[in-house]
């Protein structure tokens, strides 16, 4: 079973949570084959630790797994987990209750057994908004930078970085980005510099922007950031799993809750 997690690459991580091994074999075949990237879960267990350790792009679950208990016990985790609860899941089943599945918050339901191309067809339909949210990164530390960019290629955007104000500025009017996640410190023209010119263009007025900073920010920025921008989060406190549920609520309007490390804010 190990064999069948591909972690490496780029391309949006899929969880397949599937308890018979050539079910889970014949899935990963698909998905890996069409660039996404993969791992197994076996049980509810191992769904619900997998699924938070790694923020998967999207999740498969057999609702037998092998009791229909068990598979909708894993729906029902994912949907209650403030950090999951964005995460796209597809139920994939030799059952056809899918009027049960769909209210307790899958997206789709395949019937066993799926066709290939309907499984790759379903997929990207639900990481199409991601693939074409381009989210622009603004850092001028490279390190940070690359890993942010790292992380939200892999759980399936479009990333565009700036290493500066100025660049992210005109990269922002010109590419109009569903999200920027900024700096705040930064040489030549700071984070707050970016957001207060980004407000007065008509064209950036409405930008969802995230503040991603190390910076200690004393009360009066913080009242100001929450009148400008969607939320704050402090870089030595936000962990990735929170970094992304914020970031996916952002860019898609998902009502997942934030880490309590991620201030929100109406301002915008």
């Amino acid at each position: 079973w190990s064999g069948l997690a591909s972690l490496q690459g780029e391309g949006p991580l899929v969880l397949v949570v599937e308890d018979q091994q050539m079910a889970a074999e014949l899935l990963v075949q698909v998905l890996q084959s069409n660039g996404y990237r993969t791992v197994v879960a076996h049980n509810r267990e191992e769904a619900l630790a997998l699924a938070r350790a790694l923020q998967p792009a999207l999740i498969t679950v057999d609702i037998l797994l092998p009791t229909a208990e068990e598979g909708y016990g894993v729906l029902a985790d994912l949907k209650a987990d403030p950090r999951l609860a964005s995460i796209p899941v597809v139920v994939i089943s030799i059952t056809e209750d899918v009027r049960r599945g769909l209210a307790m918050g899958a997206v789709e339901w395949l019937t066993k057994p799926v066709a290939p191309e309907r499984l790759v067809d379903t997929v990207k339909r639900f990481l199409e908004g991601m693939r074409e949210a381009s989210i622009l990164v603004v850092d001028d530390d490279p390190h940070t930078l690359e890993m942010l960019a790292t992380v939200l290629r892999r759980a399936g955007f479009q990333v565009l970085t700036a290493a500066g104000g100025e660049q992210a500025l005109q990269m922002a009017l010109d590419r109009l980005p569903a999200l920027i996640v900024l700096d705040l410190m930064m040489p030549e023209m700071s984070g707050f510099e970016v957001i207060r010119r980004l407000r007065e263009d008509p064209r950036g007025r409405e930008m969802p922007i995230l503040v991603y900073t190390a910076k200690e920010l004393s009360a009066e920025e913080v009242r100001l950031l929450h009148q400008q921008v969607q939320a704050v989060a402090l870089k030595a406190r936000l962990d990735q799993e929170s970094f992304l549920t914020t970031v996916r609520r952002l860019v898609h309007g998902w009502g997942a809750q934030a880490g309590d490390d991620t201030h929100e804010s109406s301002g915008g």
